[in-house]
């Protein structure tokens, strides 16, 4: 099931922290390959798991409405707001 990949994804995202599929195996206790293999057969990637999560944030954070819009693409990683939105 992809439930602790997406929680411990959407955790490390939403302290402003990148997770990389590096660590996300790491944490899991397997290659990144493996990692790889076992989102395949759920019909996913660790890129569509980054970007919903990352969509998701956003529409939180945003609809929230304490944060810029600015304020959320620097939380998620993006260099500039164009890029962000």
């Amino acid at each position: 099931t992809l439930f602790p990949y997406t929680t411990l994804f959407r955790s490390r995202e939403a302290t402003g922290e990148q997770p990389s599929q590096v660590f996300l195996a790491q944490v899991a206790g397997m290659s990144t390959s493996s990692l790889a293999r076992r989102l395949a057969a759920e019909g996913t990637t660790f890129r569509a798991i980054a970007n919903r999560t990352r969509h998701e944030l956003a529409r939180q954070w945003l609809k929230g409405g304490e944060l810029t819009v600015s304020d959320v693409g620097s939380r998620l990683g993006y260099a500039d707001t164009p890029s962000f939105v």
